[in-house]
């Protein structure tokens, strides 16, 4: 499970993401919606442990070290971080990302028989901005998986590439169910199966969606003032229209 307390990002000149608390449960997947693209991927970064936050707190099953929640989750589909160049072929970009997973927890098969299962036998040799919405988030996100030790995604505006909702959100749930039935397939054995948390970082919340969400912002008036923020961290106070300008984004922790 994961817990955000109060998250807060500040940027530049303004903030990046608002102070924000969230609840991400095993077995589910939570929507949050922010309403800017800077906002979301702040929020992905920070939630997937790649972003330190100025303030606030993330505890991953009551663990707040942020080296453990980076090694557990898998940040998908970032723009301009970890997207996709859209001339790459589907099998390249595949053979690229299963080389990068440790040998011992990536599977066992080649790039070309993982395509094979996944039913993209036909499209390993597309470009990637050939690829419909849903075969791109559902081929993102199984190469998010195939990485045994992730039992987190965090998604970045998967809505941006089709406004249906049907194009990715069933690709996310259809991901939960699957890790929830091999769990349970598992009970007894040595090789216990992963209890899969998606978060997907949204424009709009899709219309009837009746599962958990948030929204980002959604702590700000219980968090503290930037001032006190900035006297905390021992920095000038951002508010200061003479003071030096405050760290912005380049300067904020970030990992890959």
């Amino acid at each position: 499970m994961l817990t955000a307390e109060t998250l807060y990002v500040q940027g530049r000149h303004s903030d990046l993401l608002a102070p924000t608390s969230l609840v991400a449960a095993p077995g589910e997947v939570l929507l949050v919606q922010a309403d800017d693209a800077s906002s979301r991927t702040a929020l992905a970064l920070t939630l997937s442990g790649r972003m330190k936050p100025t303030s606030g707190s993330l505890h991953w099953n009551g663990d707040t070290h942020v080296g453990h929640l980076r090694r557990r989750s898998a940040l998908v589909d970032s723009p301009e971080v970890n997207e996709p160049e859209l001339h790459l072929r589907v099998k390249d970009l595949v053979a690229e990302d299963l080389a990068l997973i440790p040998r011992a927890e990536r599977p066992k098969t080649s790039p070309a028989r993982w395509l094979e299962d996944l039913g993209f036998s036909n499209s390993s040799g597309l470009w990637m901005e050939q690829v419909p919405a849903s075969d791109r988030i559902r081929l993102l996100t199984a190469l998010a998986l195939a990485d045994s030790r992730i039992d987190q995604l965090v998604l970045d505006s998967p809505d941006r590439h089709q406004g249906d909702p049907g194009a990715w959100l069933p690709v996310l749930q259809d991901a939960v169910a699957a890790a929830a039935a091999d769990a349970a397939s598992r009970q007894g054995r040595r090789t216990a199966g992963r209890n899969l948390t998606v978060i997907a970082a949204v424009a709009q919340f899709p219309p009837g969606w009746n599962g958990p969400t948030a929204r980002a912002g959604n702590a700000a008036s219980t968090a503290p003032s930037p001032a006190v923020i900035a006297a905390e961290a021992g920095t000038p106070d951002p508010s200061n229209n003479h003071a030096p300008a405050a760290p912005g984004p380049a300067e904020t922790e970030v990992t890959a």
